[in-house]
């Protein structure tokens, strides 16, 4: 028995914990893994756009000067000159260590350039940024002459990736040779660059440790790969031109993509980010929450077996009394005070003194109403009040925080609300408050439902002045707000007027809450008044739970009064007593 008493406790405290518990997590899970996915594709197109535009950098400021170079005539006619024949005039060295000087200053503006060549279609020389004019006859380097040469006529750049070979005075280099063709004369700007500087250059943009790069022309062919790019191209339907970075598989494994592409000379640049490295960077930022989940598991356990411990503890007790009195063995005093622990002992302790002095019979049975009505009255708040998402709120707040880098945003808002709402409402039930705090309350609760519904709630207060400070019980207004929102406002799908009016006449402080929503119609108005006057609210919780405390704390005279006329709207009121009861004449 005791089993299975401890099994449905622990199901009703999972309910109510472990519950809401997992909603959160579940919205942290999807607001992190949004934010993380959303930087992470971010961090991705930023490098991959990076690298595109330095290495197109390297290209512009290159072809740049030398264009700027065979513009003028003069140093054009000289190149022509020196690269025709050996012997120059003094004119055509200075316009040749002008044009070499333009050359090592492109060269050495980018340290990844190995070197530049200026050819002119037809010539047996060319001019080379670090040795000068130079035969192609016998020049170590010349196999880019023929690569230059089987480009297409309309084709204005090119690249490609080839090995200038070892001379007496340099080791063999792996370089990426761009082709540009000049614009004014018919020839050819040729850019190699270095690809082990090349490589250690855009190394520094690749934003995580598990990127991988792949550079190639449009055609496909491979220029650069660094890191553990894979082999193959992907599975799935990709649009490269897409704009922005998204997931494919290549080789059976999965990975988030981000993809440029240079028009100006017909490159594209693929970056690659394992999906494991993407999914473990948002389980990262979830830690937390599912160790607090965990954490209300454990202690939900253990509240449900000590509860369940301590009632079959006092249950023995009882039974072991009952027994004792049967018998004769009943001990002459009660339990001492220091033994009553919760209201289980206290119940013990009036069953004794029953059996020991009737004449306290009346003081007790007042005392057990008394007992019962603040009990209704907590178990009627309670519905409205759950304290369990208070801390889980905070932690909420904190994480919001954290991922939006601000304390001012809309959620922050939203959960400040809520936190204050509930705070609110888990106070002390005699702990006083005001017209004017209830109100206060009121409209951070409409807050948040414009939030979800922008632009369909409307609230109008016409209240008096003097009514302000007068002393209120707390959450008679909020859940009459919510009933006119819920069964008035939303079924209409369109906007809608709530109208508080506060007002003293006479005795009494008069409250109404009105609505231009869709109204109740007639029968099921008078199944709502019927169930109300019985103390049975049938599916309106709200509106039974506030007209119950306003019979328990004021008298009949205080219940809920319905008006409402289906299609124009609905009047909820009731009045209170301004101090003293309420005779039935001034009523």
């Amino acid at each position: 028995m005791m089993r299975r008493f401890f099994f449905k406790r622990l199901k009703r405290y999972s309910l109510l914990l472990m519950t809401p518990s997992l909603l959160l997590l579940i919205a942290l899970f999807v607001i992190n893994s949004s934010a993380q996915l959303r930087d992470l594709k971010r961090d991705s197109a930023q490098a991959v756009d990076s690298i595109r535009r330095g290495f197109n950098a390297i290209y512009e400021d290159t072809c740049y000067q030398q264009n700027m170079m065979t513009v003028n005539p003069q140093l054009t006619l000289s190149l022509r000159k020196i690269l025709m024949r050996g012997r120059n005039s003094y004119t055509d060295y200075v316009f040749l260590n002008s044009m070499k000087s333009i050359l090592q200053s492109a060269a050495s503006s980018h340290p990844s350039i190995h070197s530049i060549y200026l050819y002119i279609d037809g010539y047996e020389n060319f001019l080379a940024s670090s040795d000068g004019v130079r035969p192609l006859g016998n020049y170590f380097d010349t196999d880019w002459l023929a690569q230059y040469e089987a480009l297409p006529g309309d084709a204005g750049s090119a690249v490609v990736r080839r090995v200038i070979p070892a001379s007496a005075y340099q080791r063999d280099y792996s370089v990426l040779t761009i082709f540009q063709r000049m614009t004014y004369i018919k020839g050819v700007i040729v850019i190699n660059i270095e690809e082990d500087i090349f490589i250690d250059g855009i190394a520094a943009y690749l934003p995580y440790p598990q990127s991988a790069l792949r550079v190639s022309t449009a055609e496909g062919a491979e220029l650069l790969r660094i890191g553990a790019y894979p082999s193959g191209e992907p599975t799935d339907e990709v649009d490269p031109g897409a704009a922005g970075p998204g997931f494919v598989r290549i080789g059976g494994e999965r990975f988030l993509r981000a993809f440029s592409h240079d028009s100006h000379l017909s490159m594209d640049y693929s970056l690659l980010l394992p999906a494991s490295v993407v999914w473990a960077k948002v389980w990262a930022g979830i830690a937390a929450p599912l160790l607090m989940v965990l954490l209300v598991a454990v202690l939900t356990f253990i509240l449900a077996w000590w509860t369940t411990r301590q009632n079959f503890r006092q249950i023995d007790e009882v039974i072991q009394l009952f027994d004792a009195a049967e018998k004769g063995t009943l001990s002459a005093q009660p339990l001492h005070p220091t033994q009553i622990s919760d209201e289980y002992d206290l119940i013990i302790n009036n069953v004794i003194r029953s059996f020991m002095n009737t004449t306290f019979l009346d003081k007790q049975l007042a005392e057990q109403k008394y007992q019962k009505q603040v009990a209704e009255l907590t178990a009627l708040q309670l519905q409205i009040n759950p304290h369990f998402l208070m801390n889980t709120l905070q932690t909420l707040d904190f994480e919001v925080c954290k991922l939006t880098n601000s304390f001012h945003s809309p959620l922050n808002t939203i959960i400040a609300n809520l936190s204050d709402i509930l705070r609110y409402s888990l106070a002390s039930v005699n702990s006083p408050v005001t017209v004017r705090d209830e109100l206060a309350n009121v409209q951070k609760y409409v807050e948040i439902q414009n939030f979800r519904f922008p632009d369909t709630i409307f609230m109008d207060y016409d209240v008096d002045d003097a009514a302000l400070l007068l002393p209120f019980k707390r959450l008679l207004l909020q859940p009459l707000v919510e009933n006119s929102i819920s069964h008035g406002i939303r079924p209409t799908l369109r906007p809608g007027h709530i109208r508080i009016r506060i007002s003293m006449r006479g005795p009494w402080l008069t409250v109404r809450c009105t609505d231009d929503g869709a109204g109740i119609p007639r029968e099921k108005l008078e199944v709502l008044r019927s169930n109300l006057s019985q103390g049975d609210g049938g599916t309106s919780i709200g509106l039974n739970n506030v007209n119950r405390r306003l019979v328990l704390n004021y008298g009949e005279q205080s219940a809920l009064k319905l008006l409402s006329h289906e299609g124009m709207g609905t009047c909820v009121m009731f009045r209170i007593p301004l101090e003293g009861p309420v005779s039935p004449q001034e009523a």
